[in-house]
């Protein structure tokens, strides 16, 4: 056989020399190279706790969304992890259109797009970054919009009915 290196050839590399060279490279002794020079020891790192709010507290207690609408999303869905990912990307969308729009009005958009098209494929409602086509910017810059404007119609339309 040919020669691997200009150490040994082909016949010499056995399982004995590997283990050997294991060994030598193992976490045992790098422990106890660490051991022996006080200068390698890390640092112990600061224990820091975040406050980890669930998503379901953070909507009904920031965004004011009631119980009864997130059982309701929940009925909607699937299973347990359908209604996560709802919540998480009905969370986004109040945090971009909450400022401009009524949050009642994004849930009722929500829920219809959710029940009607996006149950079974709710990564579909979720907005990326990545540069993934799904249906968000669909959604909620066109016809939330437009459905959006028909509401505001209605509302007009109905006023001027009472007067």
């Amino acid at each position: 056989m040919g020669i691997i290196s200009h150490m040994q050839s082909c016949d010499d590399f056995n399982k004995a020399n590997i283990s050997n060279i294991n060994k030598k490279n193992s976490k045992n002794s790098i422990k106890r190279k660490s051991l022996k020079n006080p200068s390698c020891k890390k640092p112990k790192s600061e224990k820091i706790q975040f406050k980890q709010i669930g998503i379901k507290t953070r909507l009904i207690d920031v965004h004011k969304i009631s119980r009864n609408d997130m059982q309701h999303v929940k009925e909607l869905g699937n299973n347990d992890s359908t209604y996560i990912n709802a919540l998480l990307n009905l969370e986004t969308v109040i945090n971009e259109y909450g400022k401009e729009y009524d949050i009642e009005d994004i849930f009722k958009h929500f829920l219809k797009q959710f029940d009607n098209k996006y149950k079974y494929k709710v990564c579909m409602m979720m907005k990326r970054t990545d540069g993934v086509i799904n249906g968000y910017e669909f959604i909620w810059e066109v016809r939330f919009k437009d459905w959006y404007l028909l509401q505001i119609q209605e509302k007009l339309h109905d006023k001027k009915r009472k007067i």
